[in-house]
């Protein structure tokens, strides 16, 4: 039984990168908060009492957008930048540099949270509102100071703040590849949890399916032989007690895998030298079995084909003990440079048909993931499983 540890690890790397992401969080609220407060400030100082309470009053509005913008970036965004464009529409206001500190936050959140379709909508906007803020007078820019013309110090700052907003569009890409990294863990860890329960699945339908099938056949056997025969009665009893308990001893190293990775190393995946073991069971249970071939099968063949090997084996016993009309059957094996072929034929009974039940299917999709081919054919009174394996 072997069952890639790999799902415990993904989810460690899911949870780790969510705890980083509620932490990131809470540092975007406290930059937000120190925002709002510069903002007012800044803005309403030096202004007349209705344009303070205007520009604290937008200054506000712009706070509490940021806060909420994690339940609708773009609608966030689109108060922003409503809110400020007001803003920028007042000389008064425009005037001061707490209204660039929203512009270079929204630069961030646009790109770590907008919808793509949107995403340079919002770059062209707040390329316009930097320049906008410049060109219309912000009162950092002086202009008396310098040796150049007004116009070309604030172009020089405009460019200068428009390396500030690409910085910050930066970062929030970054943050953007790591919120789809994340998605790809947690897609990647439903996707390796789905792959190990079907596996589970599988084999607990092999274990649970053989285990019944030879244990109804030595029971109906103990039952006929129970008045005219009872020691052969006792025997068969004897072999059913013995089934069972192997069946529920490979149950439980099945599901202790579930429970730790230590249980991983209780149930040892079975190789090609077990395969006996299930020719015999199979022929305790009542199959008059002819087998040939088996022992032409190298040991130096891949562990995962060893175990494919057994399990399809075990499908095939199974199948001749449920379906076989005279509880008799055939298994041959062929070995050549290329491939592993087994034949397994049997008297069809009336339930069986090709591709019925889960064991065909089971088997067919072991043989699909090793590049095999498999093929049932169904002939007057004859049942035939052909599977055809690369080595």
């Amino acid at each position: 039984m072997m069952i890639r540890p790999c799902s415990r690890q993904i989810m460690e790397d899911v949870m780790g990168r969510r705890y980083s992401s509620l932490v990131s969080h809470l540092g975007r609220m406290v930059v937000i908060g120190g925002i709002g407060v510069s903002s007012i400030l800044t803005v309403g100082d030096g202004l007349d009492t209705p344009l303070s309470v205007l520009a604290a009053l937008m200054a506000g509005v712009v706070t509490l957008a940021f806060l909420f913008h994690p339940r609708n970036t773009d609608l966030a965004l689109a108060v922003v930048a409503v809110t400020l464009s007001l803003g920028l529409a007042v000389p008064d206001i425009r005037e001061f540099v707490g209204v660039i500190l929203p512009v270079l936050y929204a630069s961030y959140v646009a790109a770590a949270y907008s919808r793509a379709e949107l995403r340079f909508l919002w770059l062209a906007w707040l390329l316009l509102a930097t320049a906008v803020t410049i060109m219309g007078g912000l009162s950092f820019v002086n202009t008396a100071a310098l040796s150049v013309s007004p116009w070309v110090a604030k172009s020089i700052a405009t460019i200068s703040l428009w390396s500030v907003v690409g910085f910050m569009w930066m970062l929030g890409e970054q943050v953007r590849r790591r919120r789809a990294d994340l998605a790809t863990l947690q897609e990647r860890a439903d996707l390796a949890a789905l792959v190990e329960r079907t596996r589970i699945a599988r084999e607990m339908h092999d274990i649970v399916a053989h285990s019944l099938t030879s244990v109804i056949a030595l029971a109906d056997g103990a039952r006929y032989a129970a008045t005219s025969q009872p020691a052969l009665a006792v025997q068969a009893l004897e072999t059913i007690s013995q089934t069972s308990r192997e069946a529920l001893g490979d149950m439980r190293g099945l599901l202790s895998v579930l429970r730790d990775d230590a249980g991983r190393d209780l149930l040892a995946p079975p190789t090609l030298r077990d395969i006996q073991g299930l020719l015999a069971d199979a022929r305790r249970s009542g199959l008059d079995l002819t087998a040939q071939g088996i022992e032409t099968l190298p040991d130096d063949l891949p562990p995962l084909l060893q175990f494919s090997l057994y399990r399809l084996i075990q499908e095939l016993l199974t199948n001749m003990l449920k379906h076989s009309s005279q509880r008799a059957g055939t298994l041959t094996v062929r070995t050549t440079d290329g491939k592993i072929v087994l034949e397994a034929q049997n008297a069809a009974g009336a339930e069986t048909r090709a591709g019925k039940g889960f064991g065909l299917l089971g088997m067919k999709e072991r043989v699909n993931a090793l590049s095999g081919r498999m093929s049932t054919r169904r002939e007057a009174d004859n049942f035939s499983v052909m599977v055809e394996l690369p080595r």
